[in-house]
C-alpha cells in the first residue's frame, strides 16, 4: 500500500515538472498561427469546436509533438533520479546501487535498459507524427 502511494508521489513529481514545459510550449505554437487562417472559420460562422479542429490542433500539433519529445526526455531524467534518492526499487536504483557496489555490468545493463526505454517511447511519438502529420 505504501509502495503504491510513493509511486503516486513520483508520478505527480513527474507530471508537475514536465507539464508546464508543455503548456508553455503549447501557448506559443497556438499565438504563432497566423491571425488570418482565423478568418475562413468566422465568416462561414463556424463554432469554437471546429476552429479548434480545422485551424488551432492541425497548426499546432507538430509543436505539441515536439514538446513532448522534449519533455519526455525530461521525465526519463527526473524518473532516474526519483528513483534513484526516493526509493529502493526501480531502474534508477538498480543503477546507483550496482554502481556503489562496482558491479559494472549490472550498471551499464541498467543503463541500456533505461536508454531502449527512452528510444521506445521517441519512437512512439515518431510514429505518431508519421500518422498525425502527413504533410
Amino acid at each position: 500500500m505504501k509502495s503504491d502511494r510513493k509511486a503516486f508521489e513520483y508520478f505527480f513529481m513527474i507530471a508537475a515538472i514536465v507539464v508546464f514545459q508543455v503548456i508553455v510550449s503549447l501557448r506559443d505554437a497556438v499565438k504563432g498561427i497566423p491571425e488570418n487562417m482565423y478568418y475562413s472559420i468566422y465568416s462561414l460562422g463556424g463554432s469554437w469546436f471546429q476552429l479548434l479542429k480545422e485551424i488551432i490542433i492541425p497548426a499546432s500539433l507538430i509543436n505539441i509533438l515536439t514538446s513532448i519529445r522534449v519533455a519526455l526526455g525530461t521525465a526519463i531524467s527526473v524518473l532516474f533520479f526519483t528513483e534513484t534518492f526516493g526509493t529502493e526499487y526501480g531502474i534508477g536504483y538498480f543503477i546507483m546501487d550496482s554502481w556503489m557496489r562496482v558491479n559494472y555490468i549490472d550498471m551499464y545493463s541498467g543503463i541500456i535498459v533505461l536508454s531502449l526505454m527512452g528510444i521506445i517511447l521517441f519512437s512512439i511519438i515518431d510514429f505518431l507524427e508519421i500518422i498525425f502529420c502527413r504533410w
